[in-house]
């Protein structure tokens, strides 16, 4: 019951508090100084982050830099940096070329596009994410993220970011736009209107969701009580998964070739969720049971066994 009671604990501390975007707030005239020297990136910066990214690479895959390109992008190399935007993140993307990656590794040659990019960023997430959470460039500290997009292969603009350098070629691929100083008036009320109804809809979820575990955490484990009480966190529980899952999704349409990149509907609806705390709060109802991190012997091992199943006659 020791885990149970973990859980329950962790479920009844779940509330929605006021999150951070940089979205909607008033751009600077220059570029985050601790990043950029004007225009172009500093070049200790470009070093730090392609050495850290390829020396991880290097240690799982054969020759990253013959089948990847690498960007910094998002809101921290827009004009928008100066904004809360939580801890000063940094996110860099690359694209990778699917047939080169196969080749220099054949191991890998059975997996798809997709489940090679799960691969590589479950790695990523789970054993280099922890290292890179808290790095320091000039005066400011920032949650530098890595992460490959299985659509983007070796044109980040396939995407539609927000703003982009390629660290690769030391240019930029997609410049930040220039925005009014209140950003928010790009977008019709009738956006906001729909996003304060499922910002209603979102605090009922978590009303009940809250509600249920302090009634199970007071309630005698498998009394009356305590089921009526799981029942209600566990119907909670999917309904803010499919919610969360709805609204990233939809994010993550946005910046496709279908979607219409920063000022799609469904990227300010994240946005806007980021700021009011919805998505905090869905995405930590969502994850609280989730599997803890793999090994990456486990990760490997679960890829191996798909390989392996897909050749015919074998059985595992």
């Amino acid at each position: 019951m020791a885990i149970e009671n973990k859980y329950l604990r962790q479920a009844a501390g779940i509330a929605i508090t006021q999150g951070e975007s940089g979205y909607f707030s008033t751009p600077r005239n220059d570029l985050d100084p601790n990043i950029f020297q004007g225009q172009k990136i500093r070049p200790e910066v470009r070093t730090h982050v392609l050495n850290t990214l390829y020396g991880f690479l290097s240690q799982h895959f054969h020759r990253p830099q013959a089948w990847s390109k690498v960007w910094i992008a998002g809101s921290g190399v827009s004009y928008q940096w100066a904004a809360g935007r939580g801890n000063g993140d940094l996110d860099c993307l690359f694209g990778v070329d699917w047939i080169a990656f196969r080749k220099h590794n054949p191991n890998y040659a059975g997996l798809g596009n997709s489940e090679a990019a799960t691969l590589i960023n479950t790695l990523l997430r789970d054993h280099l994410w922890p290292r890179t959470a808290h790095t320091r460039f000039g005066k400011q500290f920032y949650e530098l993220t890595f992460y490959v997009n299985v659509n983007t292969g070796l044109d980040i603009r396939s995407i539609r970011p927000y703003a982009a350098y390629d660290l690769t070629t030391d240019t930029w691929s997609v410049r930040p736009p220039k925005l009014p100083s209140d950003p928010a008036s790009l977008f019709p009320p009738a956006w906001k209107s729909a996003i304060a109804t499922e910002a209603r809809q979102a605090a009922q979820i978590v009303k009940r969701f809250h509600k249920a575990a302090v009634d199970a955490e007071q309630a005698q484990p498998n009394s009356g009580a305590w089921t009526n009480a799981r029942a209600v966190m566990n119907l909670a529980e999917a309904q803010a998964a499919a919610l969360f899952e709805d609204i990233h999704t939809g994010r993550r349409a946005a910046f496709s070739d279908q979607g219409a990149g920063y000022s799609d509907w469904a990227n300010f609806r994240w946005q806007s969720h980021k700021k009011n705390g919805v998505v905090n709060a869905l995405r930590a109802i969502s994850q609280l049971r989730d599997r803890p991190s793999m090994s990456i012997e486990d990760i490997h091992n679960e890829l191996l066994k798909s390989q392996l199943a897909s050749i015919p006659g074998v059985r595992l």
